[in-house]
């Protein structure tokens, strides 16, 4: 069979999987960090242009922190990075220079929304600002229920007080000490302390994903009082300009 034949027959096998494995539910989500750059595939797979992403944002340099503050509250468990080198990451140092290294955990998304932003899908893409979504989440999850074509929904304020986790990842699997658990109860911000990064670490984190911070900063919605004016601007596709460099050199 001549290989552009298997091409179609291969991408209807897929879309009919997909439709197979899904057929319960009209909407899908997946929270895959690498989607963005992959949005070419899946219109190919699916014949359509309707995959959306929700891209939630948080300064890079809290996330770090977050991080390191878990790193020291379990120093005695090795996750997977740590095992392929045993006390490669022992050091303060080491671990930084592991998270702005280009297949990090924290690079490789970064340069996932670069390469959608950059091949015209901007439009397809919602920045939503972490800590909106945490202190005004009614307002943030109005915006997301816009771009997602759906009706306006009030939620419950007992919401926001009795928040439950139902889905769970099999951390253990994979021996991360950062666990997919979230904090039940009452939603709230929580700004991690950066003072193990202050100074030159702090520069190299934010040298490293400068684009990141100025495009997110730019595009986000900042719901900043509910009764306030939103502001935020998004690109049409195609129209984003930035130096892809700086998401792949140190």
């Amino acid at each position: 069979m001549d290989r552009l034949e298997f091409y179609n027959d291969f991408a209807e096998a897929q879309k009919s999987f997909l439709e197979t494995y899904y057929k319960q539910q009209k909407i899908v989500f997946d929270k895959n960090r690498g989607w963005p750059m992959h949005l070419m595939k899946l219109d190919e797979i699916m014949a359509n242009e309707d995959t959306k992403i929700i891209w939630t944002y948080r300064d890079p340099l809290e996330i770090i922190a977050s991080m390191e503050s878990q790193h020291r509250k379990f120093p005695l468990i090795q996750y997977t990075e740590e095992q392929q080198s045993p006390g490669g990451l022992s050091s303060l140092d080491a671990r930084i220079g592991h998270f702005v290294s280009d297949n990090s955990i924290m690079v490789l998304p970064a340069r996932a929304l670069h390469e959608a932003v950059h091949t015209g899908y901007s439009d397809r893409i919602k920045i939503i600002d972490y800590k909106s979504l945490c202190k005004f989440p009614q307002e943030t999850l109005d915006e997301i229920h816009e771009f997602l074509g759906l009706e306006p929904h009030k939620y419950d304020a007992k919401d926001w007080k009795d928040l439950k986790q139902v889905t769970h990842e099999h951390d253990h699997l994979y021996n991360y000490k950062y666990p997919h658990q979230i904090q039940e109860g009452e939603i709230k911000y929580v700004k991690h302390d950066t003072k193990y990064l202050e100074g030159n670490y702090a520069k190299l984190v934010d040298e490293r994903f400068k684009w990141l911070k100025e495009h997110c900063e730019k595009e986000v919605t900042k719901v900043s009082n509910p009764r306030s004016p939103r502001i935020g601007r998004v690109n049409k596709p195609g129209t984003a300009r930035s130096n892809h460099r700086q998401l792949v050199e140190k």
